[in-house]
C-alpha cells in the first residue's frame, strides 16, 4: 500500500523535474503551457506517471518505481 503524502511528493518532484525539460524546450508554447508537437497542456502531462513526452525528452514511469525513487534520494 503507498503513503499518500508519499506519493504526493513524488509527483510534485517528476512534474517539477518534467517541466524543467519542457520549458526549454523549442516544442513548448510557454504562453499556454502546451506541447507544440501532442498539443496536451503540459502542466498536467507532466504530472501523469503514465505519460511520455513525444520527442523523447522523458519517458513514462510505473508508479511503484517512482515511490521507490522517492524513498531512496
Amino acid at each position: 500500500m503507498f503513503e499518500m503524502n508519499g506519493v504526493l511528493g513524488a509527483l510534485k518532484k517528476l512534474s517539477k523535474e518534467r517541466m524543467d525539460i519542457c520549458e526549454v524546450c523549442e516544442d513548448y508554447n510557454k504562453k499556454n503551457d502546451q506541447c507544440l508537437k501532442c498539443r496536451c497542456f503540459m502542466s498536467y502531462k507532466s504530472a501523469l506517471p503514465i505519460s511520455k513526452c513525444p520527442a523523447g525528452k522523458w519517458n513514462s514511469i510505473n508508479i511503484k518505481d517512482l515511490t521507490k525513487e522517492n524513498k531512496n534520494g
